[in-house]
């Protein structure tokens, strides 16, 4: 089982320590709705800090066991633009040649033929701020050829990217005490120590 923080001088902790059994039913949900071909865009979304990223970052781990060459981890950048996601997305799969690519629409291109042919692959874009087409990227999402997981703080997002399945993240307010409790109660010792 992976340990997360809940934040930088919290202590480890199991996801299901943090967020409970119930967040743990939808990582298996997750898994499970990834692996089957039911459908092509999933979204786990929820305010800032709940631990969308964590739980991301274990399912990725978990989903590499299963198909490892064909799970990719990207890190939206917040300064969103069409030509930055496609410039992640290729160094993410290994299409380094593209780096001098600068016209959006060719790129696109090249990145959906390449994506294509890696039929199966699954993307997880972590962090996205704006919805986008996913054909102005190059991602083929259509008839199960490639799963796509986006993780976001906006539902907004989810329903303008037209997610087939949706699931929120959100943080139990106990453990979410007890966590911040914890925090503070080291914080005081490490200053009265110092």
């Amino acid at each position: 089982m992976a340990l997360v923080r809940f934040s930088k001088t919290s202590p480890l902790v199991t996801i299901e320590e943090l967020l409970g059994k119930e967040t743990r039913r939808k990582v298996n949900v997750m898994f499970f709705t990834i692996l089957r071909n039911e459908f092509f865009i999933l979204s786990v979304y929820g305010m800032g800090g709940v631990g969308k990223t964590a739980i991301m970052r274990h399912l990725y781990i978990y989903l590499l066991d299963y198909v490892p060459s064909y799970v990719f981890w990207i890190d939206v950048p917040q300064d969103f633009s069409v030509y930055a996601l496609q410039e992640e997305i290729a160094n993410a799969v290994g299409l380094d040649d593209l780096s001098n690519e600068k016209d959006v629409k060719r790129m696109a291109g090249l990145l959906y033929g390449h994506l294509n042919a890696k039929k199966g692959c699954i993307l997880i874009l972590d962090g996205l701020w704006k919805p986008f087409e996913v054909k102005d990227v190059g991602i083929p999402v259509e008839m199960g050829k490639l799963k796509l997981v986006v993780t976001t703080r906006s539902p907004d997002v989810c329903h303008m990217m037209l997610c087939q399945k949706k699931i929120k993240i959100e943080l139990r307010y106990g453990r979410f005490l007890e966590v911040i409790f914890k925090d503070a109660l080291l914080l005081r010792e490490n200053s009265l120590g110092s």
